[in-house]
């Protein structure tokens, strides 16, 4: 795909044409007005799968017209169809545009930055209005862990949400677990849509962790037989033997696995792929597909003397048995290697699990960790001591036992191109007695079977496969999630196991795979709520007050605190709808440019770095002209009257409103009283004796004519002066 939207490029072409009559002959003219009418259709989100076929034979009659220009155009636009189908076939499912070139189609920063491509915007309008379940069907038609993801997702859609250009982000991942609790107390916890008629064709998943069930979930809507084969004795992946039970409660993602089982699959637990089943195997059985997301279950080792000794815990291996609820011994003193999530997860862990003092000890300085920052605060609210750049340089032995640890100063993590080297001081040294040590310095892969089924690795040792169809060298093997791209997040799993599903349906149907990644799509354009700037301006983030940290040490149950109703509905009405304005910027530009009164701050909101944003300077400066409207490309900035009253709103937030004035002759509207001044004022420049005539244009008009036939015949002049 280049960088430019070739349904636009096409569409500016036609319109060139048109314009320059170019196509002289009425027939050929008529079969580009038909296909610059789709085209427009397509653009605006109005069109169906079969405005494909149409343009193709509108096209072709093109084509084959006599005129030579004509022909040309027709043949160039077939050319472009052929070459970039996916992308007009992708505006009509998504009804997104990949480059934001269409106006209506410019897809809110938040849903691009979801993994899952869930309509954010849409969601967060619908919790806004108290329909809670409809909220969640949304969430749930891209990504089938909505509570889950409410409780734990890294939610990269806040990172890009523009309401933080004024204040801060919308609380979008709270939002979702209030939505998603609501739902389940309401008795609606539902799947958001009917599945498909089973189709007879069946798909492997290896894997029961997030891109697994996701895959899962996915095809089984496609009306495909789906078995999951996972080797651990429950099903989530990490999600249930790695993120602790504190921040991820288990029956909440048990709800969640069973709405995925009651589509009908099938899930296998205890059951070792290469092992216990094999792709031989599970061909001669009928499987037509596969998808292998195994995840990276395995703990990272520093490679030091002494790594193995008594007492030394693996950091993945310490959660999985505290997560599977099993007896897990700690001495009095635990320290914790490393900076990451993984490692704050187990340093709260272990204080849960009885630890006296936990230290956590990583080589990254405060500032570098690429932990959470939340994650690391309610760590050291609950306790737990934070030595930074040190590193492991041996383990102390007593009796044959871990007695402590001998680090050394880090004076550098990462090299000048920003790549883990880290360098050391090797005459700081620093020696911490413990009773146990748990590594937790990354994760990896168990990929043994990769050799046995003729699956390819990558250098780093993950799965080999497509980063657009996640297809691996074995052409019916597909495999994402961590197994493939590392340890990352479980959102981006999610969309990982999405976009797989979506390849393996193409494959099994015998489509082409996709090219390009699947853009997130647009589910319903929601109502917009009507406040004033003032209100939109004093609405805040609610602060969520955090459990007590010693009562939130002594236990592994969730203690946190959710949006209340108000708070939520207040949250969601925060959003500024970037679904609606396409922050194109053009609004501003007339208003500062062609008005000379600079009163809309929305071109700001994508500069790199804008000045803090505040729609009450609009409410200040606007004189209610209406220029701004009549140059916004999506309707998302509007003049209305309601009630004699003259209103500009800005996505439902009345940005400016003022009395209505009328002509005092036959009543019609003129305006806004402060646009009335404001031409007025202008008006003065030109001619300073200029009144201020409440009159409509047809009525000066009818008055200068029965002034001027007033007039004898022979006293009459070309010329009367209004204030006359």
């Amino acid at each position: 795909m280049n960088d430019h939207c070739p349904v636009k490029q096409n569409i500016d072409i036609l319109l060139e044409a048109e314009a320059a009559q170019t196509v002289l002959d009425p027939e050929p003219r008529r079969h580009m007005t038909g296909l610059l009418h789709l085209l427009e259709e397509i653009a605006a989100g109005r069109a169906a799968m079969g405005h494909l076929d149409a343009l193709a034979a509108m096209a072709d009659r093109l084509a084959a017209a006599r005129e030579t220009a004509a022909a040309a155009l027709g043949r160039k636009f077939l050319n472009t169809l052929a070459g970039e189908r996916e992308v007009f076939q992708s505006h009509i499912e998504s009804r997104n545009c990949p480059t934001g070139e269409c106006d209506l189609l410019a897809p809110a920063p938040c849903q691009m930055a979801c993994p899952a491509g869930i309509d954010v915007a849409c969601y967060v309008s619908l919790i806004g209005q108290g329909r809670y379940a409809e909220a969640v069907d949304v969430i749930r038609l891209d990504n089938p862990f909505p509570w889950v993801c409410g409780l734990i997702c890294v939610h990269p859609c806040e990172t890009e949400c523009l309401r933080q250009r004024l204040d801060t982000p919308i609380a979008i991942r709270d939002l979702k677990a209030f939505a998603a609790r609501q739902a389940m107390s309401a008795g609606l916890w539902r799947l958001a849509q009917v599945p498909a008629p089973a189709n007879g064709q069946r798909v492997a998943v290896i894997g029961a962790g997030p891109a697994g069930l996701s895959a899962a979930y996915h095809l089984a809507l496609n009306g495909y037989a789906v078995t999951v084969f996972e080797k651990l004795p429950m099903a989530g992946g990490m999600m249930a033997v790695g993120i602790p039970p504190y921040r991820l409660p288990r029956e909440l993602l048990t709800a969640e696995v069973e709405l995925i089982q009651s589509l009908g699959v099938e899930i296998r637990t205890e059951v070792a792929f290469g092992r216990d089943v094999t792709l031989e195997r599970l061909r001669a059985d009928g499987y037509g597909a596969f998808f292998v997301a195994t995840g990276l279950h395995l703990s990272g080792r520093l490679n030091v003397p002494g790594e193995d000794l008594s007492g030394v815990l693996k950091g993945v291996d310490f959660l999985r048995e505290v997560s599977l609820g099993r007896s897990v011994s700690l001495g009095r003193r635990v320290i914790v290697i490393g900076g990451g999530n993984v490692a704050i997860d187990v340093a709260r862990s272990a204080l849960r699990a009885g630890a006296g003092t936990v230290s956590l000890v990583c080589l990254e300085k405060r500032e570098e960790m690429p932990a959470w920052e939340d994650e690391i605060k309610e760590a050291l609210e609950e306790g737990v001591g934070l030595t930074n750049c040190f590193g492991p340089s041996r383990f102390i032995e007593e009796n044959g036992r871990v007695a402590g640890l001998e680090f050394k100063h880090c004076t550098s993590v990462f090299d000048e191109d920003r790549r883990f080297n880290p360098c050391y001081d090797e005459c700081v040294l620093n020696l911490m007695k413990a009773d146990n040590i748990i590594v937790a310095i990354g994760q990896a892969g168990d990929v043994e079977f990769a050799r046995t089924e003729g699956m390819a690795l990558t250098s780093r040792h993950g799965l080999a496969a497509n980063a657009v169809t996640y297809q691996t060298p074995v052409t019916d093997v597909f495999a994402g999630g961590d197994a493939v791209y590392g340890p990352r997040s479980v959102i981006e799993a999610i969309g990982a196991g999405k976009a797989a599903a979506r390849s393996i349906h193409c494959y099994l149907q015998g489509l082409p795979l996709p090219r390009m990644a699947a853009l997130p799509v647009r589910r319903m354009q929601t109502e917009v709520f009507e406040m004033s700037a003032m209100r939109k301006m004093e609405l805040r983030r609610p602060r969520l007050p955090a459990a007590d940290p010693i009562l939130r040490r002594r236990t592994f149950e969730r203690l946190e605190t959710e949006l209340s109703p108000a708070q939520a509905r207040d949250e969601a009405r925060r959003c500024l709808r970037c679904d609606i304005c396409k922050r194109c910027g053009q609004c501003a530009s007339v208003c500062r440019e062609k008005m000379g009164l600079d009163a809309l701050p929305f071109n700001n909101f994508d500069s790199p770095d804008p000045p803090a944003g505040d729609f009450r300077v609009t409410t200040d400066n606007c004189v209610l002209c209406g220029a701004c409207t009549e140059n916004c490309p999506t309707g998302a900035i509007r003049i209305e009257t309601h009630n004699g009253e003259c209103r500009l709103s800005f996505c439902g937030t009345v940005l400016c409103r003022d009395q209505m004035e009328y002509c005092r002759e036959c009543g019609a509207e003129l305006g806004a009283t402060r646009y009335l001044d404001h031409v007025h004022h202008r008006m003065q420049g030109i001619d300073p004796l200029q009144p201020r005539r409440l009159l409509c244009a047809d009525c000066i008009r009818k008055d200068l004519e029965d002034r001027y036939l007033a007039i004898p015949a022979g006293r009459r002049s070309p010329v009367i002066h209004l204030d006359d």
